[in-house]
């Protein structure tokens, strides 16, 4: 900590005794006089057109840049889809305009549309506003249909780095929801960062920002949304949204309500091949019901251009029945001999108390110095109760009750102070996270035992980083310092054994760069990945009386080293990332000392896993058809010791993503998605087959688009079936499962006078909240 200080404090010192310079300040506006995010502003010597400095325009439009008192410069300002522009010193007015670029074909002007993919910073950019993109429909229909992701319904995972964490205009987004009811046409563009900065928690490896329109207008506005799922069994959502506004104050409330019924038939073998062979091989046939209504409740206040406040207040209610039902055959083989038979009855039910959670903030400007703080607090508790019926046909019968509970509640607060420093910006900034998880589970027959436990976490952080315009591109460092303490309470008392605490560095660098037509960005950042509180836990699942699964008290961090290479040239984008990993976490297995044939699958770290992802994605567009294909590939390189041998785990998985957009007249839109995964291996489990999905839809707009209607099919062909196996030291698991993921469904959805959220939060602690 005294070492950061120490550093920011010569930084500030340099930067007082550096040369005196003139500062230029203005604003970048388009033909409508609305303002350029993202402009590009750079001063270049009059003499021989060298860089001296440069900048980039912020959601207003504004910049600001440094420059020797002495030094004879002319100002050189573009941006995506507009013309080059050059202004000489002084600025006769403070507000410069762009045209966009337009070109003349046989006395007609046609404004050229902006490019789909571009490098611009830290990250890869698919412009939205002015694609076929804008009338996908909700902002899940955009993420879908954006490379290098994959996911739906507000969870999206990028290639090579996994789940991403998702922005809307610089907020965290929370509530899974919040996507759907993002109409697409307010969109104006999405950033996916393949390596997030030092300003990011530190388990964060990916991060989703969405960066929409903004919409002028006060008064009253709704958005209403209703979607009916129907194939193997019914499911719905329903969405109601409404503002108001009035000059800079903006209140928002929003309810949802959601029925989800599920089927999963599985098949699973498994082989455990210790001094005897015991195969435990099941069928089972399950159905679950899930009802949830949220609410939601925000205001913000612009005080003014430089000073903004507000607050949003979050519940979920688990209503209803929600509930599982399964029924399970099963065959205990020892040495490929019969040693039983179990008819098997599952009933469980879930519970819950309304979820809270409640986040303020405040954006300001004071001077030069930027502010942004933010602070967040969570509760919620939830309870689990399955009864177990076993009729065995050589042992005794079995009724085995179980109810787990685990509640988390969690504070946080974050703050990022920013100022230009030496012709380039830095910002400085603290996170700090207090979380408490319990959970207790019980076993009233005695067959599991019963546990309480407790773990308690601060999460101390503070965090620099640096960015720069340079003659040969732009250059970003950082640097993230974490404390941690987690305490762990076994039955209410302190356990020294199970507490850890852990002090980590993480640099990060990045370096953009233009190299004639190709975009280039190198990055580098070392993350972490902690355990979840349900890995970190002692309870004990009972699955049958031969198997259990459990968590682990003992399990470390994981430590991650990323490197990622971006290229954008044309239509044509290509990613390389290479990825090292240290104390992975995966599934293990151990067999009881009392009984060697019950086998309990809990978390365990293993050593180093290195792993290479590449994509390639191509994004032209063809008259009214606006494809996309992606093509991927991934290796790790690991191998583990099974059965007194190295068993090798490294091969590879390749895939090809395609997705269809058609735009006919009359507001008709046709899309369709193909997407297919090979064979092959992550971590220590084999996919045994390869995956196919299709996806299609029509799209209807009526009375100047606030009235659509969507008619579609997901998994067309009934292909959203999984087949792996699981490997460690003496266990094989194979599994096979169907899911009811062939859907047909209506969606409906009204627009009126919606608008892009005032909202800036941008959330504290949020990836702490991920691990409850």
């Amino acid at each position: 900590m005294k070492k950061f200080y120490m550093v920011l404090t010569m930084l500030l010192l340099f930067a007082n005794m550096a040369k005196a310079q003139q500062t230029i300040r203005g604003w970048i506006v388009d033909e409508q006089r609305s303002p350029i995010e993202y402009a590009n502003i750079i001063a270049l010597s009059v003499r021989d057109s060298s860089l001296v400095t440069g900048a980039i325009t912020d959601n207003t439009g504004a910049f600001q840049l440094s420059v020797p008192n002495d030094a004879k410069v002319f100002l050189r300002i573009s941006g995506v889809g507009y013309t080059q522009s050059n202004v000489s010193l002084p600025l006769a007015t403070d507000t410069l305009q762009l045209k966009a670029e337009a070109k003349t074909m046989e006395g007609i002007t046609v404004t050229a549309q902006r490019p789909k993919m571009a490098i611009r910073n830290d990250a890869l950019v698919t412009t939205i506003i002015g694609s076929s993109l804008a009338k996908a429909g909700s902002g899940n229909d955009v993420l879908k249909r954006i490379p290098l992701l994959s996911g739906k319904d507000g969870n999206y995972s990028v290639v090579g780095k996994g789940s991403a964490v998702i922005y809307i205009n610089n907020r965290r987004v929370n509530d899974a929801t919040e996507l759907e009811r993002l109409n697409s046409s307010d969109i104006k563009d999405v950033e996916v960062v393949t390596n997030p900065g030092a300003r990011y928690d530190a388990s964060v490896r990916a991060v989703i920002r969405i960066h929409t329109v903004k919409r002028a207008g006060d008064g009253f506005g709704f958005d209403a949304r209703s979607s009916v799922y129907y194939w193997e069994n019914w499911d719905t959502e329903n969405q109601l949204n409404a503002y108001y506004r009035h000059k800079g104050l903006e209140i928002t409330a929003g309810t949802g309500y959601y029925i989800d019924n599920g089927i999963n038939n599985q098949t699973t073998i498994n082989e455990v091949q210790i001094a005897n062979l015991w195969e435990n091989r099941w069928n089972s046939e399950s159905k679950s019901r899930s009802t949830n209504n949220n609410y939601t409740l925000s205001a913000a206040y612009e005080i003014n251009q430089n000073h903004a406040v507000g607050a949003r207040f979050f519940t979920n209610l688990v209503v209803g029945k929600n509930d599982n039902h399964g029924v399970f055959s099963t065959d205990i083989l020892k040495n490929n001999i019969l040693y039983d038979h179990i008819e098997s009855q599952i009933q469980g039910k879930a519970s819950a108390i309304p979820n809270k959670s409640l986040s303020a903030y405040y954006v300001g400007k004071v001077g030069k110095l930027g502010i942004d703080f933010n602070t967040d607090y969570y509760y919620g508790r939830e309870t689990d109760k399955k009864i177990t019926t076993e009729q065995s046909k050589n042992y005794e019968n079995r009724m085995v009750t179980t109810v787990g509970q685990h509640a988390n509640q969690l504070f946080a607060t974050k703050l990022v102070l920013s100022h230009p420093l030496l012709g380039g910006n830095l910002s400085v900034g603290n996170e700090n996270t207090y979380t408490n998880h319990e959970q207790t589970f019980n076993n009233e027959e005695g067959f599991v035992a019963n546990a309480t436990s407790s773990i308690k976490e601060r999460n101390n952080a503070v965090f620099m980083e640096y960015s720069r315009m340079t003659s040969i591109g732009q250059l970003m460092a950082g640097l993230r310092y974490e404390h941690v303490n987690s305490d762990y309470y076994d039955q209410g008392v302190y356990s020294p054994d199970h507490s850890r605490t852990y002090n980590q560095w993480f640099p990060s660098f990045s370096f953009a760069t233009q190299i004639k037509k190709v975009n280039l960005q190198l990055a580098y950042s070392a993350k972490t990945r902690r355990p979840s509180y349900n890995q970190l836990g002692n309870n004990v699942s009972y699955v049958n009386r031969f198997t259990r699964q459990s968590g682990n008290p003992t399990l470390k961090p994981t430590t991650l080293h990323d490197l990622s290479l971006v290229t954008n040239w044309k239509i044509l984008t290509l990613v390389a990332n290479y990825t090292e990993t240290h104390n992975q976490i995966m599934y293990w297995n151990e067999q009881d000392p009392n009984d060697e044939n019950i086998t309990t699958l809990r978390y365990r770290n293993l050593d180093k896993l290195p792993k290479i992802s590449l994509s390639l994605t191509a994004s032209p567009t063809i008259g009214i058809w606006s494809p996309q294909l992606t093509l991927f590939y991934q290796k790790q390189w690991f191998d583990i010791e099974r059965l007194g041998r190295k068993f090798d785990l490294s091969k590879p998985i390749w895939g090809i993503q395609m997705n269809n957009t058609f735009e006919f007249k009359h507001n008709w839109t046709v899309e369709s998605f193909m997407q297919f995964n090979s064979k092959g291996i992550t971590e220590n489990t084999e996919l045994i087959s390869n995956c196919f999905n299709f996806n299609c839809s029509v799209r209807k707009t009526f009375l100047n688009d606030r009235l659509s209607v969507t008619v579609g099919v997901d998994d067309l062909f009934n292909r959203g079936s999984q087949q792996v196996i699981l490997y460690t030291n003496t266990l094989k698991t194979t599994v096979h499962q169907e899911f009811d993921s062939r859907q047909a469904y209506v969606t409906l959805r009204y627009k009126f006078n919606t608008a892009r959220s005032k909202y800036k939060g941008t959330g504290a602690g949020k990836n702490e909240r991920s691990r409850f």
